[in-house]
């Protein structure tokens, strides 16, 4: 049986449907499977309002779930074959919609949706079959046919046979072409040879002097007749200059945090829910994200986050939040941290959001709240109420 609170989300949801509100409808339902998750109607009227939207994927979670708690759903097996036709999944809706057909035989709309999604099916294997034929043409018009080989003939070879060393006659080898590695062998005199009378061989004293030596004073030193080695630069690069001071957080204990002025984590403010979470995850530490909210105008975020506030997005804000109350709360800190949790309040559909929030996380909130001003007036008042505080 339907509970109270999950009926009265219900008859909103339908309302929204019928006006053609369909993120409406889906917050609405949204909040009546919370309340009362065994009904399968509630994600059947769901997936609908997805299917409106355009998000298939959604819609056929819903109907799996739907045929889940009741298999012989009619509306459920038909609407996950729109979905999955949708998605060109045709193999998997024409199933689902013969299910429906067994289960209903007579449904006009069951059997139109049969013949229409076999012809597409058909399309698509048609395409498919084309596509793998161009494929194949293509490598085989890439991979030209290898030429043949060249035709291989015998070339006789004789062997000659190399001449005898008798019948040669000696070739003195000029002086020239006497290898000059063998004069490396042969002992130097630093004195002259006195050489011996021959009364056949007249020799000159030219021929018989050797070649003066070079005295070891004369010759220069290893160091000198080595290149220089050309001095290189081991100079270190030049030290970037410090960034300059421009802000932080100052906490008795001692431990700041300090920001640079042109610091590398200084982004620009936010128009859309995209680029606040691009930004916003890209920090971790709660000084880093407090930071940077800051440059966010409390007025301004029910227009970022509009109807796509997460709320995980929302837990993380208030983790945020809390870590600057407990650490380096001052009064203005206090003040801006009220406007943010009043314009909070405001973000479209916030009534489901907070029904997603958990024990833990509401603990949180009352904390935050503890901590700021106590309620001053109506608008307080009001603020507090709708974060589920009384």
């Amino acid at each position: 049986m339907t509970s109270e609170a999950a009926q009265i989300s219900k008859d909103k949801g339908n309302t929204a449907f019928k006006a053609g509100d369909y993120p409406t409808a889906i917050g609405h339902y949204s909040a009546a499977i919370v309340a009362d998750a065994q009904n399968p109607t509630l994600p059947l009227n769901r997936a609908a309002a997805y299917l409106k939207l355009g998000k298939n994927e959604d819609a056929e979670r819903d109907c799996s779930r739907v045929i889940g708690l009741n298999q012989n759903n009619v509306k459920a097996w038909f609407r996950r074959a729109q979905a999955r036709a949708a998605l060109e999944k045709y193999g998997e809706a024409l199933t689902d919609l013969k299910q429906a057909s067994k289960l209903d035989p007579i449904n006009q709309d069951v059997n139109r949706k049969i013949v229409k999604t076999e012809e597409l099916l058909k399309k698509k294997d048609a395409q498919l079959r084309e596509k793998s034929a161009r494929r194949t043409a293509l490598s085989q018009a890439a991979v030209p046919n290898p030429p043949p080989h060249p035709a291989r003939r015998r070339v006789p070879i004789t062997i000659v046979e190399p001449e005898s060393s008798s019948s040669k006659t000696p070739v003195a080898a000029p002086a020239s072409a006497v290898s000059t590695a063998d004069d490396f062998l042969k002992p130097v005199s630093s004195r002259p040879l006195t050489s011996q009378p021959s009364s056949s061989v007249e020799t000159t004293p030219k021929m018989l002097a050797p070649k003066p030596a070079i005295p070891a004073a004369a010759s220069p030193p290893l160091a000198a007749r080595e290149p220089k080695a050309q001095p290189t630069s081991h100079s270190p690069p030049p030290i970037a200059p410090l960034p300059k001071v421009g802000g932080g957080i100052f906490r008795p204990s001692g431990k700041h945090t300090i920001f640079g002025k042109n610091r590398d984590d200084k982004a620009s403010t936010p128009t859309t829910l995209v680029t606040f979470m691009k930004i916003w995850d890209a920090f971790q530490l709660p000084e880093q994200r407090w930071a940077f909210i800051q440059q966010i105008a409390p007025a301004s975020l029910p227009a970022i986050f509009k109807s796509s506030l997460e709320p995980s997005t929302l837990v993380s804000i208030l983790q945020t939040f809390n870590a600057v109350i407990k650490h380096s709360s001052t009064p203005e800190d206090a003040t801006l941290i009220k406007e943010y949790m009043t314009n909070l309040a405001r973000v479209p559909r916030w009534s489901t959001i907070v029904l997603f929030l958990g024990a833990d996380e509401k603990k949180l909130i009352a904390g935050i709240w503890n901590h700021l001003s106590p309620i001053s007036g109506d608008e307080d008042a009001n603020a507090r109420k709708a974060w589920g505080l009384t």
